[in-house]
């Protein structure tokens, strides 16, 4: 398929550590949506530099409204959802141009990356990215936000590093608020994927969660 075909979007606030590295491997997709909700870095600045990407102001509520958001100035068939800490594997457009089109979406792998390394391996799971705009919505789950497909979905032959450079102790207090929300997840009774029921199994958590 042709590049021309494709739109990226990236969410973010206060990623200045992130955001270049993740749009210099962009820079053969026409158009990148940068949606900001108000960063105070030098996030925008950055985003700005690249002639290829469209920076817009939306106040945040939830990753899905944001997203959806996104999704709506997007006019090309195909859209590639990332975060702001998300960097492609070299291969990606090469992959992209030898894509059929015939799925409606595509999973993809991911690798994280820790202080510079790359770990062997981690529990996160591919998740949807590549997608066709009239078969796709994101929906929130939990503290998290997801891609719902209406149609086929086959697995993306490249990859994504997971590549956060921001401090630990950013990381450490988003970790408290996601655990809040996932908890309030979970006690709503939506305990869908292994890890879900691993968790709603209350005390045995901790212990289930080592062999798991």
């Amino acid at each position: 398929m042709k590049p021309e075909d494709l739109s990226a979007i990236v969410l973010t606030w206060n990623e200045e550590a992130n955001i270049g590295r993740t749009l210099d491997e962009l820079k053969w997709i026409t158009q990148v949506w940068v949606v900001d909700s108000g960063s105070s870095d030098r996030t925008q600045d950055i985003a700005t530099g690249y002639p290829n990407v469209k920076l817009v102001y939306r106040k945040f509520d939830s990753f899905s409204e944001q997203c959806n958001f996104a999704l709506s100035l997007v006019k090309t068939p195909w859209v590639l959802n990332l975060d702001a800490d998300h960097v492609l594997d070299k291969r990606w457009a090469q992959s992209w141009e030898a894509c059929d089109g015939m799925p409606d979406a595509y999973i993809t792998k991911f690798r994280y990356v820790i202080f510079g390394r790359c770990l062997r391996s981690s529990l996160y799971p591919p998740r949807v990215v590549l997608f066709r705009k009239d078969k796709c919505k994101f929906v929130q789950d939990g503290h998290a936000h997801r891609v719902a497909v209406s149609g086929r979905v086959e697995l993306f032959p490249s990859f994504i590093y997971h590549y956060d450079e921001k401090p630990l102790r950013r990381w450490g207090l988003n970790q408290l608020n996601y655990a809040e929300q996932e908890a309030e997840k979970i006690c709503r009774g939506n305990v869908k994927g292994m890890t879900s029921k691993i968790r709603y199994t209350g005390w045995l958590a901790p212990l289930v969660i080592v062999p798991y």
